[in-house]
């Protein structure tokens, strides 16, 4: 029996995106993500024909484009993240019917999927849980629901299309609580400039006829507006929307939405880790312990043997978190000691003044 949608429902808001998924497949089949979007819509009683028209319009496109685009670049970021904690938790903000657990599980890993209770009896419905998939009803707001994550192997957390709908005082209260929890985690979400939150007030939002929403949250100048708001992650990503994960040459009509998209409503995916902060504080302290220890400045060897890491692995961080802590910083906190990270680890690649003699 199939599932009866009415308009003007949420029901209605939940599926329009997966309608929209559907219409660039057919048109952008490289763009494809998952392939049980003609699956979930078979399983739906509601009229599409009356949206066809407008989904199949230049503005319907663009919007389902932008959707599409979301989606890959926010799988590349949890793709990314399992590559070095592949038995993490993927955690789907406000998830919506965002199936991105088929897009991602290796297998190894877990994923919660959060929304409003309605919104979660919805999915029930559609979407077969797979295993180490959970769905959590709660407000995102009601950091209730974090003590229902597991943290022992990492955690990424994904918003696609979420933020823009939360006050600023409430991203700040969130952001933090996820930093202060889960440590070693990643938050990854997709955000616009101010002229992005207006066309979609007059679009999205209107066309949808969502009452009592509002478009609040955008960044114009991430990094920037980020520190000023005192966000505890650091070493922030920032990734062109349409070009940052993959450039595509397609038709005019792509190649308008890339140029309103990159420039003009400057539509970036935000990554805040803050594992590579935890890292390079490791890597601070083992240095100098081992410098205490062996009476000279240690290797790249000898402090990936102490952390547990490969080679590789040391070098990884060091370089990703070259925005974070330079190694120009000072070793210690004292106004009398001079040192800085860097002469604390040895140069393989160099002769050292014993072997020159």
């Amino acid at each position: 029996m199939k599932i009866k949608i009415n308009h003007n429902t949420v029901e209605e808001t939940l599926i329009i995106p997966l309608y929209g998924r559907m219409v660039i497949e057919e048109k952008y089949p490289n763009l494809k993500t998952t392939n049980n979007t003609k699956e979930i819509l078979d399983l739906l009683d509601y009229d599409f024909e009356s949206k066809k028209k407008k989904m199949y319009s230049k503005a319907g496109i663009y919007g389902a484009l932008e959707g599409c685009q979301r989606e890959y670049d926010l799988k590349w970021e949890i793709d990314n993240y399992l590559i070095s904690h592949p038995n993490a938790s993927i955690v789907n903000l406000g998830c919506g019917l965002l199936d991105i657990f088929s897009m991602t599980n290796n297998g190894l890993a877990k994923c919660y999927n959060i929304d409003f209770p309605d919104v979660i009896k919805i999915r029930n419905q559609l979407l077969k849980l797979k295993e180490n998939e959970y769905n959590i009803s709660c407000d995102l707001n009601d950091f209730s629901w974090m003590d229902e994550i597991d943290n022992k192997n990492g955690v990424i957390f994904v918003a696609a299309g979420v933020f823009y709908y939360f006050k600023r005082e409430d991203i700040i209260k969130l952001f933090n609580e996820l930093s202060n929890r889960f440590k070693g985690s990643s938050l990854a979400f997709d955000t616009c400039n101010k002229k992005g939150l207006k066309i979609m007030l007059k679009t999205v939002i209107k066309e949808a006829e969502i009452k009592d929403v509002g478009a609040f949250f955008g960044l114009s100048k991430p990094e920037k507006e980020l520190k000023e708001m005192n966000i505890k992650y650091n070493n922030i990503s920032i990734k062109s929307y349409m070009n940052g994960y993959r450039k595509l040459k397609y038709r005019l009509l792509y190649k308008i939405l890339n140029f309103l998209m990159d420039h003009y409503v400057k539509s970036r995916i935000i990554r805040l880790p803050i594992h590579m902060i935890d890292s390079i504080g490791k890597i601070r302290r083992a240095t100098i312990d081992l410098t205490t220890e062996l009476g000279h400045a240690p290797s790249k060897q000898e402090i990936a043997y102490r952390l547990g890491l490969s080679i590789s692995k040391l070098n990884s961080i060091i370089k990703s978190a070259q925005s974070t802590v330079s190694m120009d910083t000072p070793a210690s906190s004292s106004d009398d000691d001079s040192a800085k990270i860097a002469d604390f680890i040895v140069d393989n690649s160099t002769i050292s003044p014993d072997g020159k003699v």
